[in-house]
Protein backbone atom coordinates (compact mmCIF):
# COMPACT_ATOMS: atom_id res chain seq x y z
CA UNK A 1 0.00 0.00 0.00
CA UNK A 2 1.57 3.45 -1.13
CA UNK A 3 1.27 6.51 1.27
CA UNK A 4 -1.10 9.00 -0.65
CA UNK A 5 -1.13 12.40 1.44
CA UNK A 6 -4.64 13.61 0.51
CA UNK A 7 -5.70 10.56 2.13
CA UNK A 8 -3.69 10.67 4.94
CA UNK A 9 -5.04 13.89 5.57
CA UNK A 10 -8.08 12.81 5.49
CA UNK A 11 -7.76 9.72 7.74
CA UNK A 12 -6.46 12.63 10.03
CA UNK A 13 -9.29 14.51 10.29
CA UNK A 14 -11.63 11.46 10.78
CA UNK A 15 -13.10 11.33 14.44
CA UNK A 16 -13.62 7.44 13.64
CA UNK A 17 -9.74 6.82 13.53
CA UNK A 18 -8.83 8.00 17.85
CA UNK A 19 -8.88 4.49 18.38
CA UNK A 20 -5.87 4.04 16.72
CA UNK A 21 -4.23 7.26 17.83
CA UNK A 22 -0.18 6.11 18.77
CA UNK A 23 -0.68 2.96 17.37
CA UNK A 24 2.29 1.41 15.32
CA UNK A 25 1.85 -1.87 13.23
CA UNK A 26 4.03 -3.16 15.38
CA UNK A 27 2.47 -2.12 18.62
CA UNK A 28 -1.25 -3.67 17.20
CA UNK A 29 0.75 -7.08 16.69
CA UNK A 30 2.40 -7.06 19.50
CA UNK A 31 -0.91 -6.50 21.49
CA UNK A 32 -2.63 -9.15 19.69
CA UNK A 33 0.30 -11.41 20.35
CA UNK A 34 0.38 -10.64 24.25
CA UNK A 35 -3.52 -11.84 24.30
CA UNK A 36 -3.35 -14.85 22.21
CA UNK A 37 -0.02 -15.64 23.89
CA UNK A 38 -2.38 -16.10 26.95
CA UNK A 39 -4.26 -19.18 25.65
CA UNK A 40 -1.50 -20.96 25.35
CA UNK A 41 -1.99 -22.21 22.21
CA UNK A 42 0.72 -24.34 20.07
CA UNK A 43 3.10 -22.39 17.83
CA UNK A 44 0.92 -23.68 14.73
CA UNK A 45 -2.41 -22.33 16.00
CA UNK A 46 -0.52 -19.16 17.02
CA UNK A 47 0.62 -18.10 13.71
CA UNK A 48 -2.56 -19.45 12.34
CA UNK A 49 -4.71 -17.20 14.55
CA UNK A 50 -2.36 -13.90 13.34
CA UNK A 51 -2.80 -14.84 9.72
CA UNK A 52 -6.48 -14.85 10.10
CA UNK A 53 -6.28 -11.42 12.16
CA UNK A 54 -4.22 -9.82 9.71
CA UNK A 55 -5.86 -5.86 9.59
CA UNK A 56 -7.43 -6.85 12.80
CA UNK A 57 -6.60 -4.76 16.28
CA UNK A 58 -7.41 -6.35 19.79
CA UNK A 59 -10.32 -4.77 21.33
CA UNK A 60 -10.12 -4.65 25.23
CA UNK A 61 -12.42 -1.82 26.27
CA UNK A 62 -16.09 -1.14 24.99
CA UNK A 63 -15.06 2.36 23.45
CA UNK A 64 -12.87 1.32 21.22
CA UNK A 65 -15.93 -0.65 19.87
CA UNK A 66 -17.39 1.27 16.34
CA UNK A 67 -20.78 0.31 15.73
CA UNK A 68 -21.02 -0.72 11.88
CA UNK A 69 -17.64 -2.30 12.12
CA UNK A 70 -16.84 -6.07 11.58
CA UNK A 71 -15.49 -7.78 14.40
CA UNK A 72 -14.35 -11.47 15.31
CA UNK A 73 -13.78 -12.71 18.64
CA UNK A 74 -12.39 -16.05 20.53
CA UNK A 75 -15.47 -17.36 23.21
CA UNK A 76 -13.42 -17.97 26.53
CA UNK A 77 -15.52 -21.30 27.15
CA UNK A 78 -14.31 -22.75 30.19
CA UNK A 79 -16.36 -25.97 29.77
CA UNK A 80 -15.13 -27.05 26.68
CA UNK A 81 -11.41 -26.31 26.36
CA UNK A 82 -11.65 -25.22 22.55
CA UNK A 83 -10.02 -22.12 21.37
CA UNK A 84 -11.86 -21.54 18.21
CA UNK A 85 -12.14 -17.77 16.01
CA UNK A 86 -15.55 -17.15 14.96
CA UNK A 87 -16.24 -15.68 11.20
CA UNK A 88 -17.66 -12.80 13.17
CA UNK A 89 -20.03 -10.49 12.49
CA UNK A 90 -21.03 -6.42 11.97
CA UNK A 91 -21.35 -4.83 15.20
CA UNK A 92 -25.16 -3.17 15.62
CA UNK A 93 -25.09 -1.87 18.81
CA UNK A 94 -24.05 -2.47 22.56
CA UNK A 95 -26.31 -2.46 25.41
CA UNK A 96 -25.68 -2.68 29.27
CA UNK A 97 -28.24 -5.12 31.23
CA UNK A 98 -27.81 -7.73 34.61
CA UNK A 99 -25.44 -9.49 32.77
CA UNK A 100 -22.72 -7.39 31.63
CA UNK A 101 -22.20 -5.45 28.44
CA UNK A 102 -23.88 -7.56 25.36
CA UNK A 103 -23.19 -6.28 22.14
CA UNK A 104 -26.13 -7.11 19.32
CA UNK A 105 -24.43 -8.20 16.19
CA UNK A 106 -25.12 -8.93 12.37
CA UNK A 107 -23.38 -11.70 10.23
CA UNK A 108 -23.36 -11.76 6.37
CA UNK A 109 -26.28 -13.41 6.23
CA UNK A 110 -28.50 -10.97 8.16
CA UNK A 111 -28.86 -13.11 11.28
CA UNK A 112 -28.13 -11.42 14.70
CA UNK A 113 -25.80 -12.25 16.77
CA UNK A 114 -26.14 -11.64 20.41
CA UNK A 115 -22.03 -11.59 22.75
CA UNK A 116 -21.25 -10.99 25.65
CA UNK A 117 -18.31 -8.49 25.73
CA UNK A 118 -16.87 -10.45 29.02
CA UNK A 119 -16.56 -14.19 27.59
CA UNK A 120 -14.91 -12.84 24.48
CA UNK A 121 -12.03 -12.00 23.39
CA UNK A 122 -12.68 -8.93 20.23
CA UNK A 123 -10.50 -7.76 17.54
CA UNK A 124 -12.22 -5.40 14.96
CA UNK A 125 -11.49 -4.89 11.58
CA UNK A 126 -9.19 -1.94 11.11
CA UNK A 127 -10.62 0.37 8.00
CA UNK A 128 -9.11 1.46 5.01
CA UNK A 129 -8.04 5.20 6.87
CA UNK A 130 -7.00 3.43 9.74
CA UNK A 131 -4.49 0.90 8.07
CA UNK A 132 -3.81 4.38 5.81
CA UNK A 133 -3.08 6.46 9.79
CA UNK A 134 -0.84 3.26 11.43
CA UNK A 135 1.22 3.23 7.96
CA UNK A 136 2.55 6.45 8.44
CA UNK A 137 2.99 6.05 12.12
CA UNK A 138 4.84 3.13 11.80
CA UNK A 139 6.98 5.12 9.11
CA UNK A 140 7.63 8.00 11.36
CA UNK A 141 8.43 5.83 14.37
CA UNK A 142 11.14 4.15 12.28
CA UNK A 143 12.45 7.83 11.99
Amino acid sequence: MSLNVEELLYALDNENNTGVAGLTASKIKQEKNDVLQKLQLSKEELKDLHSRLTDYRYVDEISGLQEGRYIRWIPLNVETAEIKLTKGAFLVTTTLNDDGVILICRNVRKQSVVVKFDNVLIFQKLSDQELILIKALTLLDKK
